[in-house]
């Protein structure tokens, strides 16, 4: 009886580990959007944020690695984030205009 409560305690201690909540996600990934946008400097690029399971991964284009240094940086002060991982490039992200005929 004893081995069987113990086995049940142990079961129910791993599943409560793997579990996650993923609304905190949502939140993480909102705080940080807001974070680089109040950025004096990144605030007018467009960098999404996206996190799983604690893991911010950053997507968009920055002018320099500078840039994404210091996006990155940011990403990692807010609450909860437990990495970042960068997808961002170097370059602007407009396409170029080219003319239509009709």
């Amino acid at each position: 009886m004893r081995a069987s409560i113990v086995a049940i305690a142990l079961m129910v201690a791993s599943c409560a580990s793997t579990t996650y909540d993923t609304q905190d996600d949502l939140t993480i990934s909102t705080q940080v959007k807001i974070a680089l946008i109040q950025d004096a400097r990144l605030g007018d690029c467009r960098i999404n944020a996206a996190t799983s399971h604690g893991i911010t991964t950053l997507q968009g284009s920055v002018p320099s690695q500078e840039d994404v240094d210091r996006a990155i940086a940011i990403a990692r002060k807010v609450h909860g984030v437990k990495n970042v991982t960068s997808e961002l490039k170097i370059g602007s992200s407009e396409f170029p205009v080219t003319s239509v005929r009709f």
